[in-house]
């Protein structure tokens, strides 16, 4: 099943804060109904060869997820967008990006709405094929978000090669911000370059309000974490956004 975690637009110039975007999230459940956590889905999935099986069952869900919301009474806010995550195995499929274009014809969906996450580590583990599917994907009209920024070593040298519009941060770099100076300059590099590439930037693992401040000051456009909130069932995640959802079914009203 799907679990989907909001992610916040930071409060600067003219935004005044809010939950612009979610993150589809897999979940699997044993049999006795406990949780299996993600990385020992993956692991199992890698080893066996099923990442990509399970990559495609995610991008039919998630899109029909999205159609559903767009089809609701009211509709929903249009500046409000998904992202979906690749693993390594499918940045290497060829075949991918005719599988993305289907499903976006199936499920009527605007492909500007969407972000693909592909992890650092699978970008340089697949360069080349990596960057012709993010190419691919931008093609379509939606945006690639390269995850875990900064877990590599060489994270800036690849980065002026790979066609990325977002940027999420690593945990590591985001924890301890508020008390540890080092953390926060290596943030705000990241910041200061990605603004000078005009590339979007996204803080994870924001857990307390001295953080979310910080990376406002910084500069970051957004954060992801439990301070806003745990992933949650789909349809309790989109309750968070019920107050949007009320504003748009007003205007249609008052429209008709």
């Amino acid at each position: 099943r799907l679990h989907a975690q909001p992610v916040y637009e930071l409060p600067q110039g003219d935004r005044t804060g809010r939950i612009a975007h979610f993150e589809f999230l897999l979940r699997l459940a044993d049999e006795d109904g406990r949780e299996i956590t993600p990385w020992q889905i993956i692991q199992s999935a890698e080893r066996y060869g099923l990442m990509r099986d399970i990559d495609r069952w995610v991008i039919r869900q998630a899109l029909s997820h999205m159609n559903a919301l767009a089809t609701r009474d009211g509709g929903w806010p249009h500046d409000v967008g998904f992202s979906i995550n690749l693993s390594g195995q499918s940045a290497a499929d060829a075949t991918l990006i005719d599988f993305i274009r289907e499903q976006y014809e199936i499920y009527d969906i605007d492909p500007a709405r969407v972000w693909f996450e592909i992890t650092e580590t699978a970008a340089i583990s697949h360069f080349a094929t990596a960057v012709e599917l993010a190419q691919d994907i931008r093609k379509l009209g939606s945006a690639i978000a390269l995850d875990d920024f900064g877990s590599g070593l060489s994270s800036f040298g690849y980065l002026k090669n790979l066609p990325v519009d977002v940027l999420k941060i690593d945990g590591q770099f985001v924890r301890e911000l508020a008390s540890n100076p080092i953390d926060r300059e290596m943030v705000r590099a990241i910041s200061q370059i990605a603004r000078a590439m005009n590339i979007r930037t996204v803080a994870e693992f924001v857990e307390d309000a001295q953080t979310m401040q910080a990376l406002t000051d910084i500069g970051i456009d957004f954060a992801q974490g439990y301070h806003i909130a745990r992933p949650l069932p789909m349809d309790e995640a989109i309750q968070l956004l019920e107050p949007a959802f009320e504003a748009v079914a007003g205007q249609t009203q008052r429209a008709a």
